[in-house]
């Protein structure tokens, strides 16, 4: 009986499986990414980019402020015209 339990512990449902070697590569392959991975590195780029982000789009903002008050001056001296 000890003999039955004992085989069916090593045998059993809970055995994990051989992993193929496609599976090898893939799991080698994504511990080198977690070796090679710099979360410091990857704050830094990520926060430059959003100031470079903001500066832009502050950069824009302000061109096309630009653009309006041309347009509105322009408007303006067609609707009165100063000889």
């Amino acid at each position: 009986m000890a003999k039955q339990q004992s085989s069916a512990s090593t045998g059993g449902e809970g055995s994990q499986r051989e992993m193929t070697p496609e599976e090898k590569e893939q799991m080698r392959q994504s511990c080198e990414a977690l070796k090679n991975f710099n979360l410091g590195k990857t704050m830094a780029d990520a926060g430059k980019s959003v100031v470079k982000e903001a500066v832009n789009e502050a950069v824009q903002e302000k061109k096309q402020e630009e653009k309006n008050k041309a347009k509105d001056k322009i408007k303006g001296l067609f609707k009165h015209p100063h000889l």
